[in-house]
């Protein structure tokens, strides 16, 4: 990337802002994604081989309390909206700090990029 900003157009700007927003979503996503189910996983193999010292109502209360997906998605639903949120903020802070010039200027970089 190049070491001014004076070179970077808007459009230019906004798309990089847009991909770190993906990769920060995704980051957020696989890493609960891969620490609820690497929890489950030991969780659900340990009660299944010590099957045989539990009651069947409790075995299966057990196997039930364990598989909460739907709490799960609405927790990293609301956890994802909130990061974006905040990142949208400092997004939005950054790109208001950094269009100091003219608004004029961008008027003739289009009209350039037109020609």
């Amino acid at each position: 990337m190049r070491n001014s900003n004076d070179f970077i157009t808007l459009s230019s700007r906004y798309n990089l802002e847009q991909g770190i927003r993906s990769i920060v979503a995704l980051k957020i996503f696989v890493n609960i994604n891969t620490f609820v189910f690497a929890f489950l996983s030991i969780a659900g193999t340990t009660l299944h081989f010590n099957s045989s010292r539990f009651s069947k109502p409790n075995y299966f209360a057990l196997v039930e309390m364990i598989q909460n997906f739907p709490t799960y998605g609405i927790f990293l639903s609301i956890y994802l909206f909130l990061t974006l949120r905040r990142l949208d903020k400092t997004s939005r802070v950054s790109l208001t700090l950094s269009i100091q010039a003219n608004p004029n200027q961008y008027f003739e970089i289009f009209n350039k990029q037109l020609k």
